[in-house]
């Protein structure tokens, strides 16, 4: 769900059926146990991402947003994940 948060990305390049339902029920690669990555985060999107919260579209423990100089490393042997700067 977070694809569509900046409205960057055109839901409409998923075929069949409705683009906004079949993206807002997308859950990507789930590689991290059903959290979410918001990339390229900057100070220009803080307030997209508190008000995401209040709506309680994410909570704080499930979001993971990374700015254009940071990596998420994934370790699937340890179940953990680090924000490496």
């Amino acid at each position: 769900d977070t694809a569509t948060w900046k409205g960057w990305d055109d839901p409409l390049v998923v075929p069949n059926g409705n683009a906004a339902k079949v993206w807002k029920n997308a859950l990507g690669f789930n590689v991290i146990g059903g959290s979410s990555v918001f990339p390229h985060m900057s100070h220009e999107w803080e307030s997209l991402i508190s008000d995401k919260k209040k709506e309680g579209k994410t909570s704080s423990s499930s979001l993971y947003c990374i700015s254009d100089s940071e990596v998420l490393l994934i370790d699937g042997s340890k179940e953990s994940l680090d924000i490496a700067r």
